[in-house]
This record gives C-alpha cells, structure tokens and sequence, in this order.
C-alpha cells in the first residue's frame, strides 16, 4: 500500500503574492493591490519561520549582507553568542550592522525575552537589533524594547508587517547642504519615496501596517525638510515666521483661526531647538507639530501630522526622532553616497483601473466588465 506523502509546508524562496481590489474614487474605478502573501506562521517550523525572514530580508535588501545562524564572540563573556540573522546594511555607505532575533512562540514576547536580547547585543557589541514576534507582545516588553540600552537601539517587530519593514528603520537625506541620518521610532517604517508638490519632503515615517496614504489620513503621520538659510530667510526665527502666516493663511481659508504655540521640547549639543503646535482648522485630525532643528546652513522641519486622541505619544515618538538624528554637513557623507540608487524592489504595487465597457452578463447573471491600468498609485 503506498505510503501517503504529507503536504510539504516548506515556505517557497519568494513570498506568494496577494491580489485585492477596492472601490475607486468612482464607479468607473477600482483599485487593485499586488503585494506579498505571508504564510501562516502558526503552520511553520521554528526553522520554517526563521527561513522565511531571512528570505525576505534578502529580497528587499539585495546590496546588503545578510547570514543566517551566526556566532559572534562576546567582549565580556568570552563565548560565543548565537545570531538568528545578522545584516550589515551597505546600502547607504555607512557601516551599520543589526542583529535579528526570530521568536518563534506559542505566546507573547514578554520583557524577559526583550532583556536577554539586550544582554546579548550589549555583549557583542551590535547597537542595532530587531525581534521578530508572531504572537505579539507585551505591554512591559514594548516598553523595554523601546528604552533600549545604553547606545542600543532595539525594536519589536510583528511577523504580520514584517513585509512592511523597509529601510531597516533607518535612512540617510540631504537637501542643500545638510545632511540627517534619520531613524523611525519602534513599529514604525520610513519612507523616502516622494510626496507632492515635489521639494516638499525629504521622506515620511508612519506606523507598521499602514500606507502613507492611511497613516495621513488616521492622523499619525511625520514627514521631514530643509529650508536652506538665504537673504530672505536668514535665521530660524524668520522661517518659522513665514511658517507661521501660512499656517495662519490656511486657516483662514476654512473660516478658522490658528492656535499657535512654542513648547519645551528635547535640547540638542551646539544646535537650536524649537517646537511648535498648531491647531489648524477641522480638516485636520489633530494638531500639527513642527520640530525646527537649527544648522547653519539651514534648518531641518520634523512635521508631525496627529491624532487628538494620540496626541501625547505621537508628540514622544517625534521629539525621539529629532533626539536621535545624525545632522552633518554635506561633504561629511561617506564617499559615493550621494550617487548611490536604492535598488530594492517595490513591496506593494498599486493600480488604479478604469471601466472600459460592459460585456455580455455571463452564465448566471450578473455583469461582466474590462478595466484598463488609469494610474500607478505609489505605495
């Protein structure tokens, strides 16, 4: 009798890819999403599970250095400490190395799992690690997670938006003669793709599982800019004047009047700090707040887009991106930066689709109709 054969669950080398459809803006459009599929990590294997991260990992970061299942001495404890995933990130130039711990379990990651992790980073050096959870999380483990350690930047990731993750978190913008290397904070992803109008915005940060588009309209939000010093703009305090009568004159179109106010906020070695809150009109969610970073050249604009109902934790979530930024010249950027491309590939892509006729109502009623790509709708 021949021996029946279990279903081989093995995860494939590339994500299945997931298609959906949504309402366009009119019933002559649809949108059609084509995006990764991630497997039931409940049907896998620690093994499994820990293969498909580093796949992914490696299809989304093609130019950087990724092994599985490394050993690295520890400085204080002399042995040998196990890695699930080690990226040396090259993308941007700079020399950044994260470790990757694939937690595997049956329950949430708790804070002791968050300390032991931070204990092994600390051991062996590495000030960036990542821990991927398919049950979640708890509240105290987030919050650990998010404190970090002494020169360690740890965050916890869930395996459901881990296709979400570009950018490790981190990227490098430059506009005139300033130049960040920037970070999002924990369970968030940047995003450097353009916004219009163009010059706008150098990237944008917002929540794991959200599109920018969602995440502008839910009202947690951050985007970043430079406005180089001139004649007509010379010091900080005359850009946030001019920021200020727009922010002024957009109210005022809507009928409102802007409440506008200077907070304390965070302190930064030999560069000015400002921030701001405006409260707009109600087309907007929340307040919106701007964090000025003051360089000679020019200033760097962190825009925080809120929710009202969030306002108190989206309001740390900014302060700690501008607490964490690396701002320097322009000619300090390793060598080659500025000429470099991301060559990694598009994650989600979005189609706009548009009725072309109607056919004949196939077998069973109903009608049947032809649409045509309209738009390319960035992610």
């Amino acid at each position: 009798m021949p021996v029946k054969k279990k279903p081989d669950s093995r995860p494939p080398e590339k994500p299945v890819l997931r298609l959906r459809h949504e309402p366009g803006p009119d019933d002559k459009h649809i949108y059609l999403t084509i995006e990764p599929d991630e497997p039931d990590q409940k049907k896998l294997t620690w093994k499994q599970y820990e293969m498909y991260v580093f796949n992914l990992l490696r299809g989304q970061f093609p130019n950087s250095d990724i092994k599985r299942d490394v050993r690295l001495r520890g400085m204080r404890s002399n042995t040998l400490r196990q890695i699930d995933i080690l990226v040396k990130e090259l993308v941007t130039g700079l020399n950044i190395t994260i470790a990757f711990d694939c937690k595997h379990y049956n329950r949430k990651l708790n804070v002791r799992h968050v300390e032991t992790f931070l204990s092994t980073l600390d051991d062996i050096g590495v000030s960036k690690g990542v821990i991927i959870t398919g049950q979640g999380y708890t509240k105290a483990a987030f919050e650990r997670a998010r404190q970090g350690g002494r020169d360690i930047e740890l965050r916890v990731i869930d395996f459901r938006y881990l296709s979400d993750y570009h950018g490790l978190g981190s990227a490098i913008a430059w506009f005139g003669q300033v130049a960040m290397f920037v970070t999002a904070p924990s369970e968030w992803v940047i995003d450097n793709q353009p916004i219009e109008p163009p010059n706008h915005t150098l990237f944008s940060m917002y929540p794991l599982g959200h599109t920018r588009e969602s995440a502008m309209r839910h009202g947690a939000f951050i985007y970043g800019n430079v406005v180089t010093k001139d004649e007509t703009l010379p010091t900080l305090e005359a850009i946030v004047e001019l920021h200020n009568r727009n922010i002024e004159a957009n109210a005022a179109e809507h009928g409102a009047t802007a409440k506008i106010e200077c907070l304390e906020t965070i302190s930064r070695r030999n560069e000015r700090v400002l921030l701001r809150r405006a409260e707009i009109h109600e087309g907007y969610e929340g307040p919106e707040y701007t964090l000025y970073i003051e360089r000679p050249q020019g200033v760097l604009l962190l825009v925080l887009l809120a929710r009202a109902d969030e306002e108190k934790e989206l309001r740390q979530n900014l302060e700690w991106v501008g607490q964490h930024c690396d701002l320097v010249n322009i000619d300090q950027l390793p060598p080659g930066v500025l000429s470099q491309r991301d060559t990694r590939p598009p994650q989600r892509l979005r189609l706009l689709l548009e009725r072309v006729d109607a056919e004949r109502p196939p077998e069973g009623g109903g009608t049947s109709w032809t649409y045509r790509p309209y738009q390319f709708c960035r992610r």
